[in-house]
């Protein structure tokens, strides 16, 4: 039902709404989509989801190839469980050997100020020679466990999550909207959100 309001909200809008159900299903075939055992996405079946969605829905050329490492991770529900080890299957990714700068975190963000330590979650993954179309990702907390296989599709990849957008005073958001809107100039803007979050995104950005 959300799906539709936002796809009824302009005709023009439609065109712009991706549910990405049946792509997963298919990929499900080759690979661990969604971990079972993890709150969030991460590792190859985040990988395999961006780029489908990079190449099919974009239509970008992958520029270069991510050299990954397969570990064992320590599952986000361990929190809830404890005494209970659960471990997942994720990745290791080497942005470095392809050339690309990956960094995660508020230090990462000085044109946003002291609004990224507010946001908290956000990261950039750049080229470091070649130039392109850029990408902006916003998203809740399902965000950072992708953004990166995107980038080697675009030339700069910035994820912000808005899940504390509201705890930004009015002149942060200012700064944080001309940041990313006007001097970053995404050629391209994805919004990430699961299924409950998908319902109130609209209200943060």
């Amino acid at each position: 039902r959300v799906l539709a309001r936002l796809a009824d909200l302009s005709p023009s809008n439609r065109q712009h709404v991706y549910y990405p159900i049946e792509a997963m299903r298919a990929l499900r075939a080759t690979v661990a989509v969604y971990p079972p055992q993890n709150f969030h996405w991460l590792g190859p079946g985040a990988r395999a989801v961006a780029e489908e969605t990079a190449s099919k829905v974009f239509g970008r050329t992958r520029r270069k190839r991510l050299d990954v490492r397969p570990v064992a991770a320590r599952s986000d529900l361990q929190q809830f469980l404890p005494g209970i080890t659960i471990s997942v299957t994720s990745e290791v990714v080497d942005f470095n050997s392809v050339g690309i700068t990956a960094c995660q975190g508020s230090t990462c963000f000085p044109e946003l100020g002291d609004a990224a330590r507010v946001l908290g979650d956000v990261g950039r993954f750049e080229h470091a020679t070649s130039s392109g179309p850029k990408l902006l990702i916003l998203s809740d907390s399902f965000g950072a466990g992708i953004a990166g296989y995107f980038a080697p599709y675009f030339s700069s990849v910035w994820h912000v999550s808005v899940n504390d957008v509201s705890r930004l005073s009015p002149a942060q958001l200012n700064k944080v909207r001309a940041a990313l809107y006007d001097d970053f100039a995404p050629n391209q803007i994805l919004y990430i959100f699961h299924d409950f979050s998908i319902q109130y995104f609209d209200n943060f950005l």
